[in-house]
């Protein structure tokens, strides 16, 4: 539980392994390094028999050669591999690789295999590259435009490292993306243009906090109190639900003293 092993000894078989059978079982002539106690690591078997089930098991050796216990013991089928016709799967499009988003909850976006309507996006995000740790996942349709976006829907962590990809129907699976948090109050889009979008979004808010808009004069256009912490659409209309003229306005949170300026164009 504690160290880092030396080296790893993985076996697999068509029958269930145990101590005894362990010498007759076939090595994985290529495992992993091994890293500190604790972490996870994953091993991908190749070329194997398609609808087959597999034996796996693993024993660590220490610098004296030393062999601890076998592990657990797992099994599982070898899938078979899918060439779709036409060899398209959706890929990430954004974020784009290794970006810091300055919020929680960021909208991940791919772009459509094809132009099938039918198509359905399964949405995965981890903190690990070899998806053992995940964190969320949706499943979207294609939507028109050629690009089909899904917003994580749980809060994630500052200042940490996530991973994420896509299946497309049940084909496999894109490329692997990441990207970085740094969640700070700001809205979005800016500008906001009314002619093109049905709102403006204020993302990562304070749970309890107030929000205010006002002109930049001080007037308020519009007051937010004991928000829930969740996004906070603003659809362009003052307290008396008429609409606010093009210009600039400024927004703060007066508990935490985040502030920002917002452009309206019509």
């Amino acid at each position: 539980m504690t160290g880092i092993a030396t080296a790893y000894e993985i076996r697999y078989a068509l029958n269930n392994i145990n101590s005894a059978n362990w010498g007759s079982a076939l090595p994985w002539g290529s495992p992993p390094d091994p890293t500190p106690a604790g972490t996870a690591q994953g091993v991908t078997l190749t070329s194997l028999v398609p609808g087959e089930t597999y034996y796996v098991g693993v024993k660590a050796y220490d610098d004296a050669a030393n062999p601890a216990a076998l592990s657990n013991v797992v099994s599982c089928e070898a899938k078979v591999e899918i060439i779709l016709a036409n060899g398209n799967l959706a890929q990430p499009s954004s974020p784009p690789p290794l970006a810091v988003l300055p919020t929680a909850q960021p909208v991940l976006t791919v772009e459509n295999a094809d132009l099938s309507p039918d198509n359905v996006y399964r949405f995965e995000l981890a903190t690990d590259s070899n998806f053992f740790g995940l964190v969320a996942g949706g499943v979207v349709n294609q939507t028109e435009g050629g690009f089909t976006s899904w917003k994580v829907d749980v809060t994630l962590d500052a200042d940490r490292e996530y991973f994420w990809r896509v299946a497309t129907n049940t084909d496999g699976y894109s490329e692997i993306s990441n990207f970085f948090v740094d969640p700070f109050t700001h809205a979005y889009p800016n500008p906001v243009r009314f002619s093109q979008v049905a709102a403006a979004t204020f993302t990562d808010l304070p749970v309890g906090s107030d929000l205010l808009l006002t002109t930049v004069s001080g007037s308020i256009v519009r007051r937010w109190s004991n928000l829930d912490g969740y996004d906070l659409t603003w659809n362009g209309t003052n307290e008396s639900g008429n609409r606010v003229a093009s210009g600039t306005y400024l927004w703060y949170v007066p508990d935490t003293g985040a502030q920002g300026k917002l452009v309206v164009i019509y």
